[in-house]
């Protein structure tokens, strides 16, 4: 599985200052098809000193995220497009054509930094629902022996933490729990019932898009550790998965073993193309920004 490169040789990857990313944000508002005042255009420039007061409108939305005084038409679809395209932009800090496949431990770190940053575009409408998906790990955990098997979660660091017991993973040799939290870190208590072999398969959120091919959706696991009963202590740092990238570990455990787990994630760079399914995911009329990949 993808492990986050530390002191690698590849090339690190270059986000964009927030400036230069808003700036972008306004040239394309101004020159899309829901936003036809040709006065915005010729004012929207590469540089924050030479915005005229014609272009005010356009910065007011761009930084504050509201339509007040943005004359993008009479209707809630020209905000939602707009939102769309100034989130295509702030959740992609670089160059279109930048290779996310060899992430060093570097460029999280600094995405991460740069997410801090955005965060008021994030906390509310369409922003949110997008940045609940990028941030939101899964975990799989079972318990694997008899039809007897499986693992009972005591208690969360997570109050918001969603457990289920899906039908798919009930089998022969057990039932398995999937845990998803968006809280970036988590702290678990869990039961073994029945010894056997406990795997714990990270991964992301499973979400198709339009075409029901799943969605690349990568996290950042900045590592686990597990302890407790017949565990001694096991631990591993830095890697990422998605949901067809499994990161996975397995241990024996023993019957009544309670083991703590300790988990904790980071935001992922994720391409264009994922950032646009999604927002296609949230709501189907943004199917309209492919134009912007």
């Amino acid at each position: 599985m993808p492990k986050l490169h530390k002191g690698s040789s590849s090339k690190q990857i270059v986000f964009w200052p927030l400036e230069k990313v808003l700036f972008q944000s306004a040239r394309d508002i101004a020159t899309s098809k829901w936003f036809s005042s040709t006065a915005y255009t010729a004012n929207v420039t590469d540089s924050g000193s030479s915005l005229s007061s014609t272009a005010d409108p356009i910065w007011h939305y761009i930084r504050n995220g509201s339509t007040q005084g943005l004359q993008a038409g009479d209707g809630e679809e020209e905000s939602l497009y707009i939102s769309g395209l100034l989130l295509l932009s702030l959740l992609c800090p670089f160059d279109a054509k930048t290779d996310l496949k060899d992430i060093k431990a570097e460029d999280i770190a600094a995405y991460n930094a740069y997410i801090e940053t955005i965060e008021p575009w994030l906390s509310q409408g369409l922003g949110h629902d997008v940045y609940e998906l990028i941030t939101t790990a899964r975990l799989d955990i079972i318990n694997s022996g008899t039809e007897k098997n499986t693992v009972e979660i005591l208690s969360s660091s997570d109050d918001n933490l969603k457990k289920t017991y899906p039908a798919y993973l009930t089998k022969k040799d057990g039932k398995g729990c999937v845990l998803s939290s968006s809280a970036r870190s988590l702290s678990v208590e869990l039961k073994c019932v029945e010894a056997g072999n406990l795997s714990l398969k990270f991964k992301g959120m499973a979400i198709q898009d339009g075409q029901g091919a799943r969605i690349p959706l990568w996290i950042a696991y900045s590592g686990f550790s597990l302890k407790g009963g017949s565990v001694d202590h096991a631990e591993e740092e830095s890697f990422r998965a998605w949901h067809d990238a499994i990161h996975q570990y397995s241990l024996p455990v023993t019957d009544a073993d309670t083991l703590t787990l300790n988990a904790s994630w980071r935001v992922c760079p994720q391409t264009r193309s994922t950032i646009y399914a999604l927002l296609c995911h949230v709501d189907s009329r943004l199917q309209s920004l492919e134009r912007y990949l």
